[in-house]
């Protein structure tokens, strides 16, 4: 384009809707927990994973990121590094940018951008950006060649160029192509690691410039392809103007690209319109990347460079279990006793520790509506916290979401779960009063969820007569997922 059981369940669909709400005064930590950041996955491995990406996703009528169909799909993907094209976002300021950066890398992230370009080029990353600026290119005048030094874990840095070829000729592209080898050669140290990726809008991979490029990073196929087998990313999927092209000593270490239990051995063409299962690529919706003015599709390349040792920081951590699973399937009933409301739905499947896991989609028209309850809370011994593990969405004009703690049908305490914040665990102390949020989440990284249980009111009743049910609140749509469920 040009310009986990009846507790967790409650609890974690209670946390998903209410921590996209605003913050709650009675919402704190608790002792026993510190709040923070997530750990980056703690298992030692001899290499880590980094994925690029090549992104012109831009859509709407103003070649900008401002719809959000971009930027669900790169979520979806899970990126490392994102070479970005039409890189417009609101008014395109510093703080917005950066906004922008951490919703792609679901918390901490990095950018650099072109300056004084209609519709720039840039580089979004994980990893720290330690160095960044921009090549001229001659043959257009609304925007250069954008790169990014990146401190990537290991010993060798990563060189990533993000590049918007014109759409002329094959001839002014080639013209484009040399002039960025000869950046490449004078500027780019050859010990370094290098990615060149982005809109080549060639019309096949046997262009002149393909063959310019391949003085400096590796062009030959095999090329990534969608679900379909096509290599093809405009929107009619009828020519491959998108591509992430890696020098030697990152070709070295190339690797399948693994997006939930599919494998792509040579990398994936994301279409939304296509992909099974699109749950593996939430928060992506299948009109993505058919939205209006959206004309290509994003490229995806996996390298399993070598660590020196340090500590794989995938985005997607494993959960540290500790304690005792707390619920089963078994231990759940759907909707309380009028069991779940039409149109919902609660997984078997495994979609994250493969222990219990349960899924809620819904849109819910009336209020108080009760999508999952515990048969008995069972008592959870010495314990003094329930965990879980949560991921999804709940939205609308007044979504709701809570966990309580009833006995015939009176509500002791409840956790408001409107202070979710994607890939952060959230701790929670129990309360006796308040109003549902009324603010929409989205948490597309599992995120940890620990319940305070000391602070419980248990009313003078034994722990094994209550019930956690959470209840969801009026005009909403949700779509979340639960997993392993357990005492701590």
């Amino acid at each position: 384009m040009g310009k986990r059981h009846p507790v967790l369940a409650a609890v974690l669909a209670a946390l998903a809707l209410a921590a996209a709400s605003c913050a709650n005064p009675l919402v704190s930590e608790f002792a026993g927990g510190a709040p923070g950041a997530p750990e980056a996955d703690a298992r030692a491995t001899g290499s880590v994973r980094v994925r690029v990406v090549a992104s012109n996703l831009s859509s709407g009528n103003y070649q900008d990121y401002d719809l959000g169909h971009g930027l669900r799909i790169l979520q979806g993907l899970n990126p490392d590094v994102v070479l970005m094209q039409e890189f417009n976002y609101k008014s395109n300021s510093a703080a917005e940018l950066k906004a922008f950066a951490n919703l792609v890398m679901e918390g901490q992230g990095y950018y650099s951008i072109e300056g004084g370009a209609d519709i720039p080029n840039g580089v979004i990353s994980r990893y720290p950006i330690l160095a960044s600026g921009e090549w001229d290119d001659s043959s257009v005048t609304n925007r250069d060649f954008a790169w990014a030094r990146i401190d990537i874990p290991g010993s060798v840095d990563l060189y990533a160029v993000s590049v918007h070829l014109l759409t002329s000729s094959s001839t002014v592209r080639n013209t484009e192509a040399k002039q960025l080898v000869a950046y490449i050669k004078s500027k780019i140290p050859t010990a370094a690691y290098l990615v060149i990726g982005g809109d080549f809008n060639t019309g096949t991979k046997t262009e002149a410039c393909y063959s310019t490029l391949a003085q400096v990073v590796s062009t030959a196929s095999p090329y990534p392809v969608c679900t379909l087998g096509d290599q093809d990313t405009n929107s009619t999927r009828s020519k491959p103007y998108d591509a992430v092209l890696a020098d030697a000593d990152l070709s070295a270490y190339k690797t399948p690209v693994l997006i939930g239990s599919r494998s792509f051995a040579s990398g994936l063409v994301v279409d939304t319109r296509t992909y099974t299962p699109l749950t593996d690529l939430y928060p992506a919706i299948k009109t993505d990347s058919g939205a209006t003015n959206m004309q290509h599709m994003a490229v995806v390349r996996d390298f399993a460079v070598p660590a020196d040792g340090v500590r794989d920081p995938d985005p997607e951590p494993d959960p540290q279990p500790s304690g005792n699973l707390a619920f089963l399937k078994s231990d759940m009933e759907a909707g309380g006793p009028a069991g779940l409301p039409s149109g919902g739905s609660i997984s078997t499947a495994s979609y994250y520790a493969g222990l219990a896991s349960f899924r809620y989609q819904k849109s819910v028209s009336s209020s108080l509506t009760v999508p999952m309850t515990s048969t008995t809370f069972s008592a959870p011994g010495s314990a003094t916290k329930l965990s879980f593990w949560f991921k999804g969405s709940a939205s609308g004009t007044a979504p709701g979401l809570r966990v309580q703690v009833a006995a015939g049908g009176t509500v002791v305490n409840y956790y408001d779960l409107n202070s979710i914040v994607s890939g952060t665990t959230l701790y929670l102390n129990p309360t006796a009063g308040g109003t549902y949020s009324t603010k929409a989440i989205s948490v597309g990284q599992w995120t940890k969820v620990v319940l305070n249980l000391s602070g419980v009111n248990w009313g003078g009743l034994d722990i094994t007569a209550y019930k956690f049910t959470f209840r969801v609140r009026a005009p909403s749509t949700h779509d979340w997922y639960i997993d392993d469920i357990r005492y701590e």
